[in-house]
């Protein structure tokens, strides 16, 4: 008997104090140099280094995580399930912080079955899959539409993605927020917020709602629709389109559009082929504190505005990837991250591929407010917009973009036509942009983005003449010539980061009444330093111009404390003030105490010039279904404000009729209505003769952990992460079965805001299947680890699994059917082994959880002992001939070409149990009608190869073989070893 936990495997493994490591700063790049992740933090101990696991696993996108609380790492890895409980502590060196787990590299590099490289002068670590490539360089490659390098193992498996759906209508599902407010000079006041989202005609519906007492309702609905899975567009590579309230950026122009109207985009994110200083704008709730990183490194600080958006402009952008982090705060303890990554060279468009987005819309109007839709005493402004690029080859992208809109009596420009051409250099990247507005205005641009010494300086160079060049969405002064250079130097020297950046500008007055010629010049620098948990950042201004002569500075100070306590700082200077004014502009202090798990406290204290200064005060209350919040302000003024709020979702429960009252996601996320039988009868289809199944538990997200399968077999998931695959995992041990497996036992639910996804989903008894691997070798050969096992269904693989260090192999959640097991053939003709038995047939009925197989024994296969017994074998022969190894062959030793020249000694295999001892194969090379024919392919084959070749004429054809052999395998093998010679068309046929 095999005896085998299937339990969670428990590490020998020691827990050491984070206090006593180093952090250091390490870019994270693939083999094929994609430069995945830049300056994130690395603990450095006693001369080794550990990584963080879930921070690399999900830039990787592997399917991988750590669980803090349980410290449990869990996921699969190369269809190898992964369940690693990290109490136990002895051999294995790992740290445990509230963030992650992080291992030791090599420890790091065994568990994802990869190779790491340290280049320590460049601060570098290289990552290299051994059995397969990563998934993110999957995705990588199916964005650029090429097919990705893959090894040998090509695993089927069970995992697949549920579509997306759109409905007539469903019930909104939104984010409240309501405030009681008392000051010192007004009567009691109120503001409240509602976000909500719903399917209204097949489409997504977004609608906004605020209003503070005393002013005007603020409204803002918008309608979307999304492709349906991350693999399908809509319609002609359509990704997404927008209708209502909406807004475009034309990121060749630099500017973004808003209006009521329509848009539309085939790129599946928002921020693509930036060059130079971007804004980056996102939705997040209201009120939030906000901290920009760029590549591990805090640029800017923020907050939420009271409509939910976050906005910081004159982001700076480099060659390479750019990785942004928003990093969230709430007053009620809440942390959050949006991710935003922007890669500026190396991803040309294939050739003959192309991208496009637009829109229509009436830039003067919205769909409610003052300026509606319906509000007549505003006239409209009607506007269009298209940009479009074509790969004209591998390295080279045309673009066009056009902007037309109606003729305005304000100077602002009515038509901008923008031609460009992206070329790809070595380490570099040229962009110019020819720009024309029709009668007058006209442009050029030029931006050359590169790196320097493998990546450890970024520049960027920048030239640009405008002439009678007026803004698209504001009156400006046309009669000019203006002319700028910019130039921009990032990099990194061990944990300071720093950017200097300058531009010039000249402008020339065509009305010669005004001064003829006016420049202005511009510096900046900003130094970012990391260390543990302290993140610095300061920023100067330099400006000088005919009106302005200023220098500023702006230091941010993010740090945290301990596990529960957070501090944020911003300071402003002025270093040139006018006279009898002060150095100190403006600062923001912000500590943030979570108490307890549902208790949290939220100070600021703000100080602005002319000594006013403003103390805030939250202290949160969380709930499972709502959070409350008790607030108090106050300034050196005696002014005072005090306020009650609360905050809460809400959605409606299908199977229970009734309001789901919920704080714990976001409303702008999917459900999934999920029905749950046994199918008995295998067809996929709930009928009479399938049962429900209740007690069903549901993992993935953390607002699940109480949602069980009702009597009637259904639940009701809710928070799906919008336009992303949301795993889900299915929890059966408290069921009639614990056994009871999905026919797909690991899948992923692509949703939509307000959407609702029914999925009918099919169980079954299923087993888990236990092997082992013997090895008859002599002691000196070498046995080969993590061999590929392959079970086959209908002559197909549906599962692949590897052999553990101890040799036993394992498939999990094979559901009732007949299969067959065996060792994949590629990888035991490469190792010059065989497998007795060749496989191994099992039936599953349900009856039985856990089927132990038969072993699987291993043996070396000798090429000369091989053909010699090839050639004498009879086709009455019923047994192979067993022999012991020779005494003396060297695997140097010519061989012909009827095999590799890269096998060794070997025993002849033992009788195939599973071999017909009356059935005798062949390889058959030709056909023919005529005699003559196949007598003559005969004479040239026969002159090849040294096996014997025989005709066999069987009715109106002959045809030519190649060897007698007693299982298909061998004939297989010998088949694979012809190389070049092997005929077109040849194949094993029994005979």
């Amino acid at each position: 008997m095999i005896l085998h936990s299937i339990c969670i495997t428990k590490l020998n493994a020691e827990a050491l104090n984070p206090s006593a490591a180093n952090y250091e700063l390490f870019d994270i790049e693939l083999s094929d140099r994609t430069r995945i992740l830049e300056s994130i933090d690395v603990l450095s101990y006693q001369g080794d280094f550990y990584l963080p696991v879930n921070f690399i696993s999900s830039s990787l996108e592997l399917n991988l995580n750590f669980n803090p609380e349980k410290t449990i790492l869990a996921g699969k890895i190369n269809g190898q399930v992964l369940a690693l409980d990290f109490k136990q502590l002895k051999q294995y060196h790992y740290f445990i912080t509230s963030e992650d787990l992080w291992l030791n590299v090599k420890d790091f590099a065994d568990l994802i079955d990869a190779s790491i490289q340290l280049d320590f002068s460049a601060l570098l670590f290289s990552f290299k899959a051994n059995t397969d490539v990563f998934p993110i360089q999957k995705r990588i490659a199916r964005a650029k539409r090429s097919v990705v390098s893959q090894s040998r193992n090509t695993e089927p498996n069970f995992e697949f993605v549920i579509p997306d759906k759109y409905r007539l209508y469903t019930p909104p599902k939104g984010a409240v927020r309501l405030n009681l407010n008392q000051s010192d000079n007004t009567d009691l006041g109120y503001q409240y917020n509602l976000h909500s989202y719903n399917d209204i005609l097949y489409h997504s519906a977004n609608i906004n709602l605020s209003q503070v007492k005393g002013d005007d309702l603020n409204a803002r609905m918008t309608f979307s629709r999304f492709k349906p899975s991350p693999n399908q567009s809509l319609f002609a590579g359509l990704s997404q389109y927008q209708f209502g309230d909406v807004t475009v950026n034309n990121n060749r122009a630099g500017v973004a559009y808003s209006g009521v109207g329509f848009t539309f985009s085939s790129l599946e994110r928002r921020y693509t082929n930036y060059y130079g200083a971007i804004t980056l704008e996102e939705f997040a709730p209201a009120n939030w504190q906000a901290e920009l990183y760029s590549n591990g490194y805090l640029i800017q600080t923020g907050q939420v505005s009271t409509d939910g958006l976050i906005k910081f402009e004159q982001v700076e952008t480099s060659y390479g990837v750019n990785r942004f982090e928003i990093k969230l705060y709430g007053e009620f303890g809440e942390e959050d991250t949006i991710v935003r990554e922007i890669i500026i060279g190396g991803n040309q468009l294939k050739v003959g591929s192309f991208n496009y987005t637009g829109g229509v819309f009436d830039t003067r109007h919205s769909m409610f407010n003052d300026s509606s839709i319906f509000n007549r005493e505003e006239s409209s402004n009607l506007a269009g917009y298209i940009q479009t690029e074509y790969g004209l080859s591998s390295s080279t992208t045309l673009g066009l973009s056009i902007f037309q809109q109606q003729a305005t009596a304000s100077a602002s420009a009515n038509a901008e036509y923008i031609l460009s051409l992206t070329q790809q250099l070595n380490n570099a990247l040229l962009d110019v942009n020819l720009k024309h507005q029709g009668e007058s205005g006209y442009g050029a641009e030029l931006d050359l983005l590169g790196s320097l010494f493998s990546n450890s300086i970024r520049y960027q160079l920048g030239a640009r003449r405008l002439s009678q060049y007026q803004s698209l969405n504001s009156i400006s002064n046309n009669d000019e010539i203006r002319t700028d250079f910019s130039a921009s130097f990032s990099g990194r020297f061990k944990k300071l980061a720093w950017l200097i950046s300058g531009n010039q500008s000249q402008v020339e007055q065509t009305d010669s009444s005004l001064n003829n010629m006016t420049r202005y010049d511009s510096l900046a620098t900003r130094l970012s330093w990391r260390y543990r948990r302290f993140n610095f950042t300061n920023v100067t201004r330099y400006r000088y111009g005919p009106d302005t002569n200023s220098v500023t500075d702006d230091i941010a100070i993010s740090t945290r404390l301990t596990d529960d306590i957070n501090f944020r700082a911003l300071a402003s200077f002025d270093l040139k003030p006018n006279a009898g004014q002060s150095h100190f502009d403006s600062a923001r202090l912000n500590l943030n105490w979570r108490i307890s798990p549902k208790l949290n406290n939220q100070t600021s204290l703000q100080a602005n010039k002319g000594d006013h200064y403003n103390l805030t005060s939250y202290l949160s209350w969380q709930r499972d279904d709502y959070n409350l919040t008790m607030s108090a302000q106050a300034d050196n003024q005696s002014h005072w404000q005090v306020a009650l709020g609360i905050s809460f979702n809400l959605d409606w429960d299908y199977h229970k009729d009734q309001i789901d009252i919920n704080y714990g996601y976001s409303p702008a996320s999917g459900t999934l209505d999920l029905f749950n039988f046994i199918d008995h009868n295998q067809n996929a289809i709930y009928d009479r003769s399938d049962e429900v199944i209740e007690n069903l538990k549901f993992g993935g997200k953390k607002q699940w952990i109480d949602k069980v399968s009702g009597e009637n077999g259904a639940v009701y998931l809710t928070g799906l992460t919008s336009q992303v695959p949301t795993q889900i995992y299915v929890n059966a041990h408290d069921t009639k079965a614990s056994n009871l497996t999905p026919i797909y036992a690991d899948f992923k639910v692509f949703s939509h805001p307000g959407g609702i996804i029914d999925l009918d989903l099919p169980y079954n008894y299923a087993a888990e299947l236990i092997g082992q691997l013997e090895f008859e070798l002599d002691d000196s050969s070498y046995k080969p680890q993590y061999l590929p096992i392959e079970l086959v269904r209908d002559g197909k693989v549906v599962k692949t699994s590897y052999s553990e260090f101890d040799h036993v192999f394992i498939f999990d959640k094979v559901w009732p059917g007949y299969y067959q097991v065996r060792i994949e053939q590629s990888f035991l003709h490469e190792k010059g082994l065989i497998s007795v038995p060749e496989f191994i047939d099992v039936k599953i009925d349900g009856s039985r959880d856990l089927v132990e197989l038969a072993s699987f024994s291993l043996q070396r296969l000798d090429v000369e002992q091989v053909e010699q017994a090839l050639e004498i074998v009879a086709p009455s022969t019923t047994e192979l001939i067993s022999a012991k190894p020779p005494a003396k062959h060297s695997v140097q030793q010519p061989i012909k070409r009827s095999v590799q020249n890269n096998l060794t000694e070997v025993t002849i295999l033992k009788q195939n149990e599973h071999v017909n001892s009356h059935a005798i194969y062949a390889i058959q090379l030709a056909a023919a009608q005529s005699n003559t024919s196949c007598e003559a392919i005969k004479r040239k084959e026969q002159a090849e190869f040294s096996l014997p070749v025989f005709v066999i004429r069987n009715h109106a054809w002959c045809r030519v073989y190649l060897g007698r052999f007693n299982s298909h395998q061998q004939a297989k093998l010998i088949l694979e070893q012809l190389g070049a010679k092997k005929p077109a068309g040849a194949y094993v046929k029994k005979i």
